[in-house]
């Protein structure tokens, strides 16, 4: 985005939220100072999706909730040009033949990036639950191996408490609606 065009965003935030503050300078060096990386498209993207969630819709945005996984534009040009047919990971870059395998990819890349996350915060060692290479674990080999991880990093986080609440919830959620239900099962 441009100088011109962050400001121009900027009233249109202040037409749907007259409550947002756009009066003093530092805010909009602000705005600007975030939003210049990324395209004009992809932030007008995250507002409309942020004005169609009932849940959020009533709060004026952020920069981090417009700007969460958008790509930015110099990132966009190192990426290989799309070409007809060809679709690109939005998290690593890789090209997708189709929409489904582009799909499960960007699934898999999510869980690898969560899965990093974790490992981080918890000084947990990928290696020691996925026994090889971390990063070139298909989807299907995560899945063997994800419930695994998951009772791992309860055990770790009961002795380190290093996750956020929101974590944590994560995790819990996982363990009683996916674990639990599996162990019925058995």
């Amino acid at each position: 985005m441009t100088q011109a065009e962050v400001k121009e965003f900027l009233k249109k935030i202040k037409a749907h939220y007259q409550e947002f503050k756009m009066d003093e300078s530092y805010i909009i060096k602000e705005w600007i100072e975030n939003l210049i990386p990324y395209d004009k498209e992809d932030i007008y993207e995250k507002f409309k999706e942020h004005l169609e969630n009932e849940a959020v819709q009533k709060e004026v945005p952020k920069i981090q909730v417009l700007t969460k996984w958008l790509v930015p534009t110099n990132e966009k040009k190192k990426a290989k040009k799309p070409l007809t047919g060809a679709f690109y990971c939005r998290w690593c870059g890789e090209k997708c033949s189709n929409t489904y395998i582009l799909s499960l990819h960007e699934e898999r890349c999510l869980r690898l990036r969560f899965i990093a996350k974790m490992c981080n915060k918890l000084q947990i060692n990928p290696q020691e639950i996925f026994n090889n290479d971390f990063y070139r674990l298909t989807l299907m080999e995560l899945d063997e191996k994800y419930d695994t991880f998951i009772l791992k990093i309860i055990d770790e986080e009961n002795t380190k408490h290093k996750l956020s609440a929101q974590e944590k919830e994560a995790i819990r959620a996982y363990y009683y609606n996916v674990l639990k239900k599996k162990e019925g099962n058995l």
